[in-house]
């Protein structure tokens, strides 16, 4: 297969319908359907199409030469119905990594950064790299409690804004990328840790609990979303979520009581199946730079135990990588430039 054709991704199916329709179907059980409406004057060119995109033929962009053909296939293209060779022989991979299926693995050239805020917690990342035999370090308390402050989301203080920077640059530089799981979550610390990952473009395998759901995603800068476009967009679906207050409020009187955690081992399966799943990414990721959860978010709401899985789009107001926030921040050191030049001309 050519590597820069394009294909239909594995899990897509297509279902003919009548009246002028056709379902494009993605996924097994939660799936996705996408309706697109086919017209008789391009109708075989359409099927001519498909049939390529569902064989080992594949199509290149310029083979078709009707517009509203080829309207439709970037439409699949843009919703992740369609994707290039390299794509699906990366999936492929993937699946024969995760079912134990390929026994040739790649060695690991660079450690992982386990960081956490809880001791127990240390305890189950370091027990599930080790059943990996996957090499890591510990971020050093010190360097944990400082990152829990605002140092890098306030450049009045440019010097020591860069110079710190620059510092904790230097020390995650030789890390694959970081694995993160969160007892409390910590805005300060996932946003400091965003914005130095985000200088590096190195991934973060990022964990939580927070209410009646469990949170896991895998991202990397300037190439998916970043930690504080996920930060926003989980934060203005919680705010709304009925059943996320309502658990809330059923559960507060019930919160973890130091006296159950017995030789530092967090008393909590959900911990478990976190860090099995963001340590099994990064497995993955050692291997062939991408993971199941690249730019993806599992959400799993614990009372009824039900999975959802969904990309993480990038937000364009999102202060750390959002373009609009880059605008904003160039016109006003346009504006303070031109307010300078003012004042000396004035002084002159």
């Amino acid at each position: 297969m050519n590597s820069g054709l394009y294909y239909f991704s594995d899990d897509v199916r297509v279902l003919k319908e009548s009246k002028g329709f056709l379902i494009v179907r993605k996924g097994v059980w939660n799936y996705e359907d996408l309706i697109i409406s086919i017209e008789d004057s391009y109708i075989n060119e359409l099927s001519k199409v498909f049939n390529s995109l569902s064989s080992d033929e594949g199509i290149d962009l310029i083979q078709i030469k009707n517009d509203k053909v080829k309207n439709i296939v970037r439409e699949l293209i843009n919703s992740g119905f369609v994707h290039l060779n390299e794509f699906g022989k990366n999936n492929r991979f993937l699946n024969y990594l995760y079912l134990g299926q390929y026994l040739e693995v790649a060695p690991q050239e660079n450690p992982y950064l386990l960081i956490s805020d809880d001791s127990s917690l240390i305890n189950i990342l370091e027990t599930t790299a080790k059943s990996f035999n996957l090499k890591y370090e510990l971020l050093s308390l010190e360097n944990l409690e400082f990152l829990k402050t605002p140092i890098f989301l306030n450049k009045l203080d440019l010097i020591n804004y860069s110079k710190s920077l620059d510092h904790f640059k230097s020390k995650f530089m030789p890390f694959e990328g970081v694995i993160l799981l969160l007892g409390n979550l910590n805005p300060f610390l996932l946003r400091n840790i965003n914005r130095i990952l985000m200088g590096l473009n190195k991934p973060i395998f990022f964990g939580t609990i927070d209410g009646p759901f469990m949170l896991i995603t895998c991202l990397e800068p300037k190439r998916t979303a970043c930690i504080e476009c996920y930060e926003q967009r989980i934060i203005a679906r919680m705010t709304d979520h009925v059943l996320y207050h309502r658990f809330n409020k059923e559960y507060e009187k019930h919160k973890r009581d130091s006296k159950l955690v017995s030789s530092g081992d967090f008393l909590s399966p959900a911990y478990y199946h976190i860090a099995y799943i963001l340590v099994g990414d990064a497995f993955t990721f050692f291997q062939i730079k991408t993971s199941k959860l690249m730019g993806r978010a599992l959400h799993i709401y614990v009372p009824f135990f039900e999975f959802q899985n969904q990309d993480v789009l990038r937000i364009s107001s999102c202060p750390a990588c959002g373009y609009l926030s880059t605008y904003k921040s160039r016109c006003l050191n346009i504006e303070t430039q031109r307010l300078v030049s003012t004042l000396i001309s004035n002084s002159n």
